[in-house]
């Protein structure tokens, strides 16, 4: 079994600190596989969580993988910067698109450059949705590209369109065909 959504910090909006102990621990009493982790995107240290989830990774080789979830305001050459780093450095397996996070809608521009990135080195791109939350409404994300998810016109059980079918589906996407489709992640 693949967690593919832990955050590693404390969220500014709830409070809620989570360690490299918890991580830990859940891993072995949930008798998970393999977990991937991401910085809260509040945390005032997001920076060093991202350095703290590399130490992970390398501390359990195989059963931690990082996602990069980085602040997509900061001017481009900046955002590429940390990209890259994660990425190629630290080898993390996907990007995060935190709308609720950053207080974007998953159409605004700043997002673009995290949209023009992925694809290029065949990283999945995680957005976060939510029905009822306006800034996360899965209806924002129409502009997310076909190169960074299945592709093809699917429906969805709920009857969305590939859209909104690609969003919640992420989950499957990485743990049941992702490797296939994301070499990154079968390493």
């Amino acid at each position: 079994m693949i967690d593919v959504h832990v955050h590693l910090g404390v969220s500014q909006s709830t409070g809620k600190l989570t360690t490299e102990k918890n991580i830990l621990d859940a891993i072995s009493t949930y008798k998970l596989d393999m977990v991937m982790v991401m910085p809260q995107p509040t945390d005032p240290d997001r920076d060093a969580v991202h350095e703290r989830i590399y130490d992970l990774t390398q501390r359990c080789p195989g059963r931690i993988a990082g996602i990069a979830n980085l602040d997509p305001r900061v001017e481009t050459a900046v955002y590429e910067k940390q990209f890259v780093h994660c990425v190629e450095e630290f080898k993390f397996v996907a990007v995060k698109v935190h709308t609720h996070g950053f207080t974007l809608p998953a159409d605004a521009p700043a997002w673009d450059k995290v949209y023009a990135l992925a694809p290029e080195r065949q990283l999945p791109v995680m957005v976060h949705t939510g029905i009822g939350r306006e800034i996360a409404d899965p209806a924002n994300a129409v502009r997310f590209p076909p190169e960074c998810s299945l592709g093809g016109r699917l429906k969805s059980g709920f009857g969305l369109s590939h859209d909104y079918a690609v969003i919640l589906l992420t989950t499957m996407i990485l743990v049941f065909i992702g490797a296939r489709l994301y070499p990154r992640l079968a390493s």
